[in-house]
């Protein structure tokens, strides 16, 4: 069985700030053994979000190396 999290490059990954989200990423990094240069991680910002949501996804790239 193939690992679900190990993506064909190059990737685009749609990190939305929510929880699951995050857990989605973290186990795509742990996949790759961290962040590929040929994958890119964006978040889509609506202008809607809580300001939790913004103070996550901050987090998320100072933590987890995420430009």
């Amino acid at each position: 069985m193939t690992n679900p999290y190990l993506l064909d490059l190059p990737a685009v990954v749609s990190f939305s700030g929510g929880r699951t989200s995050g857990f989605m990423l973290r186990h795509i990094l742990d996949a790759h053994g961290g962040l590929p240069d040929e994958m890119e991680v964006c978040f889509e910002n609506t202008g809607l979000e809580h300001q939790a949501t913004y103070d996550f996804v901050e987090e998320v790239s100072r933590r987890w190396a995420i430009p």
